[in-house]
């Protein structure tokens, strides 16, 4: 019965929809049937589900038709919780194929003398603990064999739906023959009207059903009681048979006009304040992505041309090893780095990006080159294949200068980056994995610390930070190196803002970039500056599943101001001062 069931199953469904479309077409309404219940019967209390199979409609269309009635005042609807009987997916399978279990193999032995069953089967289990059949050599057939033959002509009549013809055979048979006739025939009517009852579940009319066919359902699988919601129907004030339409007011133009010249007043039935429609619900910027744009503006004000950052997953190569970081580095330990599992390794740059760079850093970095010693350890190839989530956008800066090393003659250029690096940290108030990091670099010819000190200045200065302070620091690719601090007025202390350097001669000579070209850069991140902007003391709060989405619908505009647009705000609002004071 499965696989034919089920089809019967969608079929039904699909009519089931059908009729449903059909009847929501209809202009017919449920009032009339209200007002008959009431004037029938006004103590009784009338439910949806109850309506809805006396209508022969589905209770959730019929509900959504009530609702209206109800908005009117016509009715009033009480939602209330009853425990009722739902069809199990087997009593559905059951009203698909229209007909039971039981009935099925009783059909098969009436009409063809004996049912095949080849293994235990629970419904056959059922029919033999009742005695209606009996098991020879692997097949049920009716008590008594040959002797029930007569039997089973009077059941085919009653199968086939004339019941006077077999009442009046079973008045002909001998005791015993209508002793197993009687009981056949009542098997076969209890199962029928098994069949009817899940019918009338199916349609909601669960008045029709008693507690004890409801128990030989649960036990059989076929439904069981489930809590669900339903309303309580009751005539409301303005109750009526039919629904009275109002003709809508027309609204013109000079309507329009009046209203906003103050000569009309509102009015309920024009809905004028709502002309113009419901204003859409739109998506807001996170403050990050409106600090990062205030920082892209400055790149591209300064000249600068932004990379390409599209690479999360890196190769060792070219996140550590192109920018001379040795592969014993602590850096590159699983407590500081994540590493890919699969694809757990990745080519090194192929033959079309020069077949001698994978050499000349392996030998830069085991042996020394371009007047450094290198770091004197073996360089292994196996470490530098590893797949990791970039820990720096500097990987990214790597790439973009030996596209530029590769393109034969040299040409000064200004890139920048703002994007995602992923880092093994132990998450506080201040870190996570995951942050964004500006990285802004330019190679020329002749490049040097003044002109490194030169272009922090400036673009520092567009960030609004005039006060700078530079200290000495170690970066394992860029000599000499130096960590930013600026005076935040407003937490009245230092605080490091930035790392800078200038990369050195074993990062850039191997890719292939001329001797006397030098490249300087500068890195800080994105969310410490949004944190100060925004008054945000813990990172989570900004970033992660803390995040309080009204901040994002609610944050204000983000405007860095020149630190010289500040200074000339500061001396006209103290001018403005002293002239108040006199």
């Amino acid at each position: 019965m499965s696989s034919k069931a089920e089809t019967l199953l969608r079929v039904k469904q699909l009519r089931a929809e059908a009729d449903a479309l059909e009847q929501s077409i209809q202009t017919i309404t449920p009032l009339a049937a209200i007002g008959k219940h009431f004037d029938e019967s006004p103590a009784t209390p009338l439910l949806s589900t109850d309506l809805a199979a006396q209508l022969e409609q589905q209770e959730q269309l019929m509900l959504n038709e009530l609702k209206s009635y109800a908005s009117r005042d016509m009715i009033k609807l009480t939602p209330r919780t009853e425990v009722l009987p739902a069809l199990s997916t087997e009593g559905e399978q059951i009203l698909a194929a229209g007909f039971t279990p039981d009935l099925d193999i009783l059909r098969q032995v009436v009409q063809e003398g004996s049912y095949d069953l080849p293994k235990p089967n629970p419904v056959a289990g059922q029919l033999l603990k009742k005695k209606v059949v009996e098991l020879q050599a692997g097949k049920l057939m009716l008590p008594g064999r040959e002797a029930a033959e007569p039997v089973r002509e009077l059941l085919k009549a009653q199968l086939a739906g004339d019941a006077a013809a077999a009442a009046a055979g079973a008045a002909a048979l001998d005791a015993d023959l209508a002793k197993t006739f009687a009981l056949l025939s009542a098997e076969l009517a209890t199962q029928q009207e098994y069949f009817q009852h899940l019918t009338a579940i199916s349609k909601g009319d669960h008045s029709a059903v008693s507690k004890d066919m409801i128990a030989v359902f649960t036990r059989r699988k076929w439904a069981a009681n489930k809590k669900v919601t339903v309303h309580l129907i009751e005539k409301g004030p303005q109750f009526a048979l039919e629904v009275q339409v109002q003709a809508k007011p027309v609204l013109t133009k000079k309507d329009l006009d009046n209203y906003i010249a103050g000569q009309m007043a509102p009015s309920r039935s024009l809905n004028i304040d709502y002309v113009r429609g419901r204003v859409p619900q739109t998506g807001h910027l996170h403050p990050l992505l409106k600090v990062r744009e205030e920082y892209r503006k400055i790149f591209l004000n300064m000249g600068f041309t932004e990379m390409k950052t599209n690479n999360f997953v890196e190769s060792s190569f070219w996140n550590f090893d192109t920018l001379f970081q040795p592969q014993h580095h602590p850096a590159r330990d699983a407590h500081d780095t994540f590493f890919v599992r699969s694809p757990a390794k990745a080519a090194l740059p192929t033959s079309a990006e020069g077949p001698c760079y994978v050499e000349a850093v392996k030998k830069v970095h085991s042996e020394g080159d371009f007047g450094s010693i290198g770091h004197r350890t073996p360089w292994k190839e196996d470490e530098a294949q590893k797949n990791i989530l970039r820990t720096h956008t500097t990987a990214a800066s790597a790439r973009a200068l030996k596209e530029l090393a590769d393109q034969g003659e040299f040409r000064p250029v200004k890139y920048f980056s703002i994007d995602r690096v992923f880092r093994n940290e132990t998450l506080d108030h201040t870190h996570l994995a995951e942050f964004h990091q500006i990285e802004g670099l330019i190679a020329d010819r002749n490049l040097s610390l003044a002109h490194l000190l030169s272009t922090l200045k400036e673009f520092f200065r567009a960030l609004g930070m005039k006060d700078l302070r530079f200290k000495p620091a170690y970066n394992p690719y860029t000599e000499p190196s130096m960590e930013v601090f600026a005076f935040h007025p407003g937490l009245k202390k230092w605080i490091e803002v930035g790392n800078s350097g200038v990369f050195r001669p074993e990062m850039l000579r191997p890719m292939g970039l001329p001797e006397d070209v030098s490249v300087i850069a500068w890195g800080l991140s994105l969310e410490r500056p949004t944190m100060i902007l925004y008054g945000i003391d813990n990172i989570r709060d900004l970033c992660g599943h803390t995040i309080d989405l009204k901040l994002v619908k609610t944050n204000p505009f983000c405007r860095l101001k020149p630190s010289d647009e500040e200074a000339e705000e500061t001396s006209t609002a103290a001018a403005a001062a002293a002239a108040a004071s006199q």
